[in-house]
C-alpha cells in the first residue's frame, strides 16, 4: 500500500437501508485501530498498560506474565501523527516480550492491496462487496462527495458469492488501489449489499464503510464525474431488486459503470 495513514470511520449513508454490525469476535484483528475497539476492551487495554508501567517501573522487567508473549510475532505500528516517546516506547515494549517491532512511516507504506476486516458477517446475508473512491481536499462532509466505483465482486461460482469467501477467510477481504491515481486525500468506500431480502421492495441491506486515505506516488490520474451517495443506486433497479432465492448465474451490478481510467 502507499497510503501514509488507514483510519476506519463509519459513515452515514444517504441511500438504501443501511444497518452496521459491531459484535466483538474471538479471532485475531491482525489489522486494528482504537476506533476498532469496544469500550470494554479499551478500558481493559488502558487498565493493563498503567499495570504493566508500574511493573517494569519497579522491577526493570517485564511482568512474567508478558514474558514470550510475542515471541516469533512482529507488531507493526502506523501513527497518524509522529510521536517519538510513543514510538519508542512501544518498540521497547513489544521487544521486552520478545517480539519484533517496527514502524511504518510514509516512505514504508507503497501502492499495494488494503486488508479490511469485518468483525463478524451472518453467512445468510449474500451479496456483492462494491468499492468507491471520492477524492477531496481540507474539510469535507458525506454530503459533498463525489464517489467513482473502481472494483466490485459478486458470484464466486454456483451459489457461493463473495461473502462466503469473507467469512472463510476469517471475516477478511482485499482491494487494490488503482495504480495511477494521483496523488492526495482520498475516502475509500468499502460496501457490501445483503441480498437476502433484496426480492423485495426496499428489502436489500447495504453496508458501507469507510477507509482515509492519503496517496503518494507518481500516479497523475484523478476521479472525475463521481457521483454523490445520494444518487448510487434507486430502490427499485437490478442488484438492489434481486431474489436470491432463484436460479441464476449472474449479478447485475447496481450503482455507476466501473471507473478505469486510473488502471
Amino acid at each position: 500500500m502507499r497510503h501514509t495513514a488507514l483510519r476506519a470511520a463509519r459513515t452515514a449513508f444517504n441511500g438504501s437501508q443501511a444497518r452496521a454490525y459491531s459484535q466483538a469476535t474471538s479471532t485475531p484483528r491482525h489489522l486494528m485501530s482504537i476506533g476498532d475497539l469496544t469500550p470494554a476492551e479499551f478500558a481493559t487495554l488502558v487498565r493493563n498498560a498503567a499495570a504493566h508501567k508500574k511493573a517494569v517501573k519497579a522491577t526493570g522487567e517485564a511482568p512474567k506474565s508478558l514474558a514470550g508473549g510475542l515471541t516469533g510475532k512482529t507488531v507493526a505500528m502506523m501513527f497518524s501523527k509522529r510521536s517519538t516517546r510513543t514510538r519508542v516506547s512501544t518498540e521497547a515494549a513489544v521487544a521486552m516480550m520478545g517480539g519484533h517491532p517496527m514502524f511504518l512511516g510514509s516512505n514504508d507504506i507503497q501502492l499495494g492491496t488494503i486488508e479490511i476486516y469485518w468483525n463478524t458477517w451472518p453467512d445468510s446475508h449474500k451479496g456483492p462487496i462494491i468499492d468507491y473512491i471520492a477524492p477531496y481536499n481540507g474539510e469535507t462532509t458525506a454530503g459533498s462527495l463525489r464517489w467513482s466505483k473502481f472494483a466490485q465482486k459478486s458470484i464466486v461460482s454456483g451459489q457461493t458469492w463473495v461473502t462466503d469467501s469473507l467469512i472463510a477467510n476469517n471475516f477478511t477481504t482485499t482491494t487494490t488501489i488503482p495504480r495511477n491515481l494521483a496523488p492526495g486525500n482520498y475516502v475509500l468506500r468499502h460496501e457490501i449489499i445483503a441480498l437476502h431480502g433484496a426480492g423485495n421492495d426496499n428489502g436489500a441491506q447495504n453496508y458501507p464503510q469507510c477507509l482515509n486515505l492519503k496517496v503518494s506516488g507518481s500516479g497523475t490520474v484523478r476521479p472525475t464525474n463521481g457521483v454523490a451517495g445520494t444518487s448510487l443506486y434507486t430502490r427499485n433497479q437490478p442488484g438492489i431488486i434481486f431474489n436470491l432465492y432463484t436460479s441464476y448465474t449472474s449479478y447485475p451490478y447496481p450503482g455507476p459503470a466501473l471507473w478505469t481510467a486510473a488502471n
